[in-house]
């Protein structure tokens, strides 16, 4: 339990710090096959709030994936009976993420065609 509350702790500093790490160093920042260089200067600007939304999001899905999950083996635990394993939450950790990288990415493109 211990493990899986100090997990989601680091994870969620690491996709919070996304937005920071953009601006200081933006050749760190990936998004699939894209790369936060591919956009000009003035239009990482521009996708900065993007960004921080996009990454903020992330962070609260994560964040209710591992709160499920502890709820479920603080449940299972005192149940005393180990119930069936939950697979259904890290494919939706998984899906959930990847749609709203995929979401937010067709958000950018909107933005820097639009301006």
């Amino acid at each position: 339990m211990q493990i899986l509350l100090c997990i989601q702790v680091l994870v969620c500093l690491v996709l919070c710090s996304v937005p920071f790490l953009a601006a200081a160093f933006p050749e760190l920042v990936h998004f699939g096959s894209r790369c936060w260089t591919d956009y000009s200067p003035r239009e990482r600007e521009q996708l900065m709030p993007l960004l921080k939304a996009m990454m903020g999001w992330m962070s609260l899905l994560a964040s209710l994936f591992f709160t499920m999950d502890i709820h479920w083996q603080i449940r299972n635990a005192l149940s005393g009976s180990p119930g069936p394993p939950s697979l259904w939450l890290p494919a939706g950790l998984i899906f959930g993420e990847g749609a709203s990288i995929i979401y937010y990415l067709h958000r950018f493109d909107e933005k820097v065609q639009r301006n």
